[in-house]
C-alpha cells in the first residue's frame, strides 16, 4: 500500500469523524446539517432586502394605526361629551343642580417618533386600548 495514499485516507477519516461528532450521528446527518446551513446562509444574505420590506410594512401599518387611533380619539371625544351632558342632566334631576360631569381625554407624548403614532400632529404612545387616557371628572 502506498503510504501517501494511506495517510490521505486516514486524514479524511479523521475529518469525517470530527464532523460526525460535531454535526450529526452519521455522514447523512452531517450533509443535512450542511444543506440547512447553506439555506440559512442564503436567507441571511437576503436580509437587507427583507429588512427593507419589513420596514415598509411596519411604516404602512403605523400609518394605518395612526388613522384608526385618530378616529378612535374623535369618537371618544364625541361620546364623552354626549355622556357627560346626559349624566349632568340626570344629576340635576336628582337634586344635584350644580354637579357637572366631564371627561379629560389626553395622550402621552412618545419618547421618540419611532415608538409612537401620529395623533393630531403629535407622536403619542399607544396600547391595546388606543392612544387615549380617559379620566372621568365630577364637580359637585
Amino acid at each position: 500500500a502506498d503510504p501517501l495514499r494511506l495517510a490521505a485516507v486516514e486524514e479524511r477519516r479523521a475529518a469525517l469523524t470530527t464532523l460526525t461528532r460535531k454535526y450529526g450521528e452519521d455522514i447523512a446527518a452531517v450533509l443535512a446539517w450542511a444543506q440547512e446551513g447553506a439555506g440559512r446562509l442564503t436567507e441571511l444574505e437576503g436580509d437587507d432586502e427583507r429588512i427593507g420590506e419589513l420596514t415598509a410594512e411596519r411604516d404602512g401599518l403605523r400609518a394605518e394605526l395612526s388613522v384608526l387611533g385618530q378616529a378612535l380619539t374623535d369618537a371618544r371625544t364625541e361620546a364623552a361629551a354626549r355622556f357627560a351632558e346626559a349624566v349632568t342632566d340626570e344629576l340635576a334631576s336628582l337634586a344635584m343642580p350644580h354637579a357637572r360631569v366631564s371627561f379629560a381625554i389626553r395622550q402621552t407624548e412618545a419618547a421618540d417618533e419611532a415608538s409612537g403614532i401620529d395623533i393630531g400632529g403629535r407622536s403619542v404612545t399607544y396600547g391595546p386600548s388606543g392612544a387615549d387616557e380617559v379620566e372621568l371628572l365630577l364637580a359637585p
